[in-house]
């Protein structure tokens, strides 16, 4: 300790004070530097960290302190005449300061204090030193003892963690089948309760139009205002079916496939042997839900005792057509007429609710999808067929990779202009075709897909007015292959449909650029989008 060299840093603005400390010879081992202002001071303390601070007069004890919030370790002297003392004396029981300078004084009185300062400061720097090596080791000792009773915590956490995990999955699984399943219930409620309000709306302002009595006249008002009312209340139902809170993205289908396969093995066990036929086109789908599709696609096939499930794919347009065949038991036509149908299921006896499919369908309808089963074609076992939007689209109304509608032995097409209603409700159809007669139109009717195609190839079809939804297919596909088999009908086709959600409405205007007619509809609805495909 006694080699080290220390230093004294004083603030000492009275010049006087300054003198007398100049000529005080502090020996070996000590150098003193003097300041006259605190800002010369303060530079000084960051440069040097003085070991001594002196305070003389017009210094005074706020500096001291603010030497002490700086460096609490140097030892700090305050350096006062007599008629300062007792102000002195109350700063060093304060801990202000750590002793005190009072003039007059011998220069060897005052070095020995400087010496005892700068012991005192190289003491407390080592006892410091000490003190914070010993909780650093103490500290490590705890650590040590903590990290011991941290490894079975954090084991029991981890634990814990998978555990609450796996019950928010569990929880989540549940509410997307739930809200799918009560998005898909009521939408179809909207659909079977627009239908026979089409009907009833129509006729009653056909009825309307034609009566003569003012009585007559005001109750078919009456009508026409509470069909509107009911119109309201469907808008309402659909609107408590919310969507999906999963984003659509970008997705490739063997990715879901392969998702869903986890899923199921994770829950059930054995999974069929999965082969993935390639390219399979790219498609916007929510990730999570179309997995569950898929699970529930692997969970029907498992069950029917498949022992391979094969998924191929193929891009119309833009949409892409996924099908995944099995080799499991064959299903019955009833079953395949029925099977997303809500609660229909031929195992009840097993406790099978029958909502797989239909919530996989609800699914795949809040992703702008649809599905269907199939017998497979050409052997044993059964198919499911999902459309969902392509990520890719090819060119709009190609026909690339779209059969063939030609039918054999079709007798040759009609030569009169005709605009073809395709509805399976006669009543709507009805209604169709005689507000398109008064525009002037020369129409024909269809029931179903297959009526509409063969219409198609016996008549020459000028315009197309199509129900989105149809006993055997999808009114959207038939648009589409209708298209590709007369392109000229490229402007010339309308959908109509039951849903009443507008955003799914605007959405398939806008994607795929046919217009669309809300049932029930009004009489003029019906002439302005005649005007408009005509």
């Amino acid at each position: 300790m006694g080699t080290s060299v220390t230093s004294l840093l004083a603030l000492l603005p009275d010049e006087a004070q300054r003198s007398l400390l100049g000529r005080v010879d502090p020996g070996a081992g000590v150098v003193i530097h003097i300041s006259r202002s605190a800002a010369e001071a303060d530079r000084l303390a960051q440069r040097l960290h003085p070991d001594v601070v002196v305070a003389g007069r017009g210094a005074g004890i706020p500096w001291l302190q603010q030497c002490r919030e700086r460096d609490p370790d140097a030892f700090r002297i305050l350096w006062s005449g007599q008629p300062a003392v007792a102000d002195g004396i109350a700063a060093v029981n304060r801990g202000d300061a750590d002793a005190l300078l009072v003039e007059p004084f011998d220069g060897t009185a005052a070095v020995e204090l400087f010496h005892h300062g700068c012991e005192q400061a190289l003491l407390r720097r080592h006892t410091q030193s000490l003190v914070d090596e010993l909780a650093v080791r103490n500290a490590e000792l705890l650590g040590f003892n903590e990290r011991l009773e941290d490894l079975v915590a954090e084991r029991t956490q981890h634990l814990v963690e998978a555990q609450e995990r796996l019950q928010e999955s569990h929880r989540q699984m549940l509410q997307l089948e739930t809200q799918a399943t009560v998005t898909h219930l009521l939408r179809g409620l909207a659909h079977e309760f627009n239908n026979p309000l089409a009907a009833i709306y129509g006729y009653t302002q056909r009825l309307h139009r034609q009566a003569t009595d003012t009585d007559v006249a005001r109750r078919l008002t009456v009508i026409l205002q509470e069909v509107d009312h009911c119109r309201r209340v469907v808008q309402q139902l659909t609107q408590l079916s919310s969507p999906l809170s999963e984003q659509a993205a970008r997705l490739e289908p063997a990715d879901a496939l392969h998702s869903g396969a986890d899923r199921y093995a994770a829950a059930a066990g054995r999974v069929p042997r999965l082969e993935v036929r390639d390219p399979l086109p790219a498609v916007i789908a929510a990730p999570r839900a179309l997995a569950r599709v898929f699970e529930q696609i692997i969970a029907n096939a498992a069950d029917a005792g498949a022992n391979a499930i094969v998924l191929s794919g193929e891009l119309n347009a833009d949409r892409v057509r996924l099908v995944a065949a099995n080799d499991g038991a064959t299903p019955e036509d009833e079953v395949v007429a029925n099977a997303v149908r809500p609660f229909f299921t031929t195992r009840a006896a097993e406790d099978h609710r029958g909502l797989g499919l239909s919530t996989a369908a609800a699914l795949m309808r809040e992703q702008d999808g649809t599905i269907e089963l199939a017998k497979r074609d050409g052997g044993r076992g059964a198919m499911v067929v999902l459309t969902l939007p392509a990520a890719e689209p090819a060119k709009r109304n190609t026909t690339q990779q779209l059969p063939s509608l030609q039918l054999p032995g079709m007798q040759a097409p009609l030569q009169v202009p005709t605009t073809l209603v395709i509805d399976d409700e006669p009543m709507v159809a009805e209604i169709l075709v005689d507000a398109l007669r008064e525009t002037g139109c020369t129409t024909a009717v269809a029931g179903s897909v297959a009526e509409g195609m063969a219409e198609l190839t016996r008549l020459d079809v000028r315009a197309l007015v199509v129900d989105l939804h149809l006993p055997d297919g999808n009114g959207l596909d038939l648009a589409r292959r209708a298209l590709a088999l007369k392109p000229e009908l490229a402007g010339h086709i309308a959908l109509t449909t039951g849903e009443s959600d507008p955003e799914r409405l605007e959405r398939l205007v806008a994607d795929h650029g046919f217009p669309v007619l809300g049932k029930p509809f009004r009489l003029d609805e019906v002439r302005m989008l005649a005007e408009k495909i005509s």
